[in-house]
């Protein structure tokens, strides 16, 4: 059973989440808006999302640690590109982030 998703995200859209006190990017260049959903992804899937998504960025990055209890009226398991994926269909509250770390 799994207790916890996380989500890459720009640091500087994270510092403004944190003082608006809403997230709603849902990769580094679309918002919730642009996609309906934001990206997450499980511990095991967030080297393969850095090569692919974030390979050439040159924005600091911060990696936020979620735990599902927060998410569970709007989380979905979705297959995408062969894996099941977690996609939250509303904004995240930065009060849910249990840890945020700097992505290398």
């Amino acid at each position: 059973m799994r207790f916890f998703v996380y989500h890459i995200a720009l640091k500087q859209d994270w510092v403004d989440a944190k003082q608006k006190h809403i997230y709603e990017k849902s990769t580094k260049d679309k918002t919730l808006a642009d996609t309906g959903f934001i990206h997450l992804s499980f511990k095991e899937q967030i080297p393969a999302i850095l090569n692919s998504v974030y390979k050439n960025e040159k924005r600091e990055l911060v990696l936020l640690k979620i735990p599902i209890r927060h998410l569970k009226d709007k989380i979905k398991f979705e297959k995408s590109d062969g894996e099941i994926y977690p996609h939250y269909y509303g904004p995240i509250n930065p009060k849910w982030v249990t840890k945020e770390s700097p992505v290398a």
